[in-house]
């Protein structure tokens, strides 16, 4: 523990070298056991983490993983914070920053303020001290995380291993969802789907999604420097997306690091845009040859692809099976072996992955969604979905609060 502390005092010297950054530490209550600055400018940071507002800070993303958390409030304040403990237990949680990741407009922070409703004394406070505030670029930023995450477990980690909250996007996804039926949030996890699955033809659907500029919404001026910043969380997201469809995580992280380095050093949005592209295509290659290897033909390959892509039509075996140029015997028999269940198993799987990501996503009605998914009546899609999931898609619908995530 001695030498723990010895290193992260150590380090939190060493980063004050270069940025005006501050450090604090809670108990497992969030109850504040140290502060890198002076009364009374700490307790005006505790409010900004969203201790007294509710919003931006949270005990509960940090706990709720084993590694660093990267989060960003409402207002545009960035910081890492980590759970320290044993056994599931925690016992300190470690909090570096804020810092501003961008160029940052004191109107939209007084906006926020006054929606905050403090008093003027408090915000003229709070305004004088973002002034302090350091500008630090995110990758910078991950590597200063990287770095304090050494010396506290003396675990080396890559950008790709943090968690990652923001809430302006949280909010904008929300109300994407509330507003539309297929917002950003929804477009992001479809192209993450197709790093996952390793899907070679994506690109037939990629002109229906969005830009992965519009992946992680910033308040900024700086178009270049926002656009270096979204790629960088798509980035460590597609790494994450490729881990979990069987890319070895040593060959993911190397890739991972390559493009971070080669994002940073772009000069126009143009060149960040091709390095995103250039990203994904690589990353869907990588997991495509990785799938093939497992012992999938790829003929059968393809069709597993088209089946992912298409969840919507009524898939045909004799369809299917032209296409990959068997009879349709040859090919039920060929795919189950392959694949290890049958065709129409498959395509029902595929059928119920989409139902539940519109479920999430969208305020469709369940008739609505039977009608895209093309059953032919909703008694059937919701016999098909109780017996995948346990529930009716309106049950499941109310137990995971369309937020994505379950109670």
């Amino acid at each position: 523990m001695e030498k723990s502390e010895s290193r992260l005092e150590m380090i939190r010297e060493t980063l004050t070298c270069v940025h005006n950054l501050n450090f604090f530490e809670y108990d497992e209550n969030f109850t504040p056991i140290y502060s890198s600055m002076e009364a009374p400018h700490d307790g005006i940071f505790h409010m900004l983490f969203g201790l007294d507002v509710g919003s931006g800070f949270s005990l509960d993303k940090v706990t709720e993983y084993g590694k660093p958390s990267l989060q960003i409030n409402s207002m545009g304040l960035a910081w890492i914070a980590e759970a320290e403990g044993s056994n599931g237990k925690v016992k300190k949680i470690h909090v570096m920053g804020p810092v501003f990741l961008d160029d940052f407009s004191f109107r939209s922070i007084d906006e926020k303020l006054r929606a905050m409703q403090v008093s003027i004394y408090i915000k003229k406070q709070v305004i004088a001290l973002l002034k302090e505030v350091p500008v630090v670029s995110l990758l910078r930023f991950y590597e200063y995380g990287i770095m304090y995450h050494f010396c506290l477990t003396g675990e080396r980690i890559t950008m790709s291993e943090f968690s990652f909250h923001n809430d302006e996007m949280e909010e904008r996804q929300k109300y994407d969802i509330q507003r539309e039926k297929h917002g950003t949030y929804m477009a992001e996890q479809q192209i993450l789907k197709f790093v996952e699955e390793g899907n070679i033809y994506y690109r037939e659907k990629m002109d229906k999604l969005i830009s992965f500029g519009n992946m992680v919404p910033t308040k900024n001026v700086n178009y270049l420097r926002q656009a270096k910043n979204s790629v960088l969380m798509f980035v460590a997201l597609c790494t994450r997306a490729a881990i979990q469809g069987g890319l070895p995580s040593e060959t993911a992280y190397s890739i991972s690091d390559r493009y971070l380095e080669n994002v940073e050093a772009s000069k126009t949005i143009q060149e960040v845009t091709e390095e995103s592209h250039a990203m994904m295509e690589e990353f869907v290659q990588r997991v495509h040859r990785v799938k093939l290897d497992s012992g999938i033909s790829p003929a059968i390959q393809k069709c597993c692809d088209y089946i992912c892509l298409h969840p919507e039509e009524k898939l045909d075996v004799h369809v299917l099976a032209e296409k990959a140029g068997y009879t349709d015997y040859y090919f039920s028999k060929r795919f189950k072996k392959e694949v290890g269940i049958s065709v129409r198993e498959y395509i029902t799987n595929k059928k119920i992955e989409k139902a539940e990501e519109l479920l999430r996503n969208t305020n469709y009605s369940v008739q609505d969604i039977s009608e895209i998914l093309g059953y032919s009546a909703q008694s059937y899609f919701g016999d098909v979905f109780r017996k995948a999931k346990g529930v009716s898609p309106g049950e499941y619908r109310m137990k995971i609060g369309q937020t994505g995530k379950e109670k």
